[in-house]
């Protein structure tokens, strides 16, 4: 008897799977048709993943002392864009003062500032923190450009999100 012999397992895996993806393609499908955000999104990740690829290859990270901050700048953007899509846009979680650009600011502050924090522990961690007598200044230089990516990522947003979409258009 294998795994899959009775309908009804079949049936069940199915319906797991069906729900799985469902979750994912409701995400996505979330993104790109309420706020059309998912192709700005995937091309920033896209590019994050393509340059450090290419930096570790090309030792970039050590040859050009700007890369590393310009990477540090796109991670806090990213991530301050996808928490904030998350709490405001989402509809998974229902936050208020959607208005309020200082609220934007301040939530994606902090979320890009942790990020950049957690990053900065695994590379001390990691042994690749402290590297010469610059360490100190490079961490805070770091965390500078994840908290700036963050703050870009809200003003970005919060000007969007004043502009109705055209579904919402079509909701009234």
């Amino acid at each position: 008897m294998t795994l899959l012999s009775h309908p009804r397992q079949a049936d069940v895996l199915i319906k797991v799977l069906k729900r799985y993806y469902y979750i994912e393609l409701l995400i996505f499908s979330e993104m790109i048709y309420k706020k059309p955000f998912f192709p700005l999104i995937f091309f920033v990740i896209l590019g994050i993943a393509i340059s450090h690829f290419i930096a570790l290859k090309f030792y970039l990270y050590w040859a050009l002392p700007w890369f590393d901050i310009m990477m540090h700048f796109l991670g806090g953007f990213w991530f301050g864009f996808i928490f904030l899509w998350f709490l405001f846009f989402s509809k998974y979680v229902q936050v208020s003062k959607r208005d309020d650009l200082k609220y934007f600011i301040i939530l994606a502050l902090l979320s890009a500032f942790s990020v950049g924090v957690a990053w900065e522990i695994f590379e001390y961690l990691a042994g690749l923190s402290f590297v010469g007598g610059e360490g100190f200044f490079d961490t805070i230089l770091d965390l500078i450009m994840d908290s700036v990516g963050g703050v870009v990522s809200a003003m970005i947003l919060h000007r969007y999100y004043k502009k109705p979409t055209s579904i919402e258009i079509e909701e009234k």
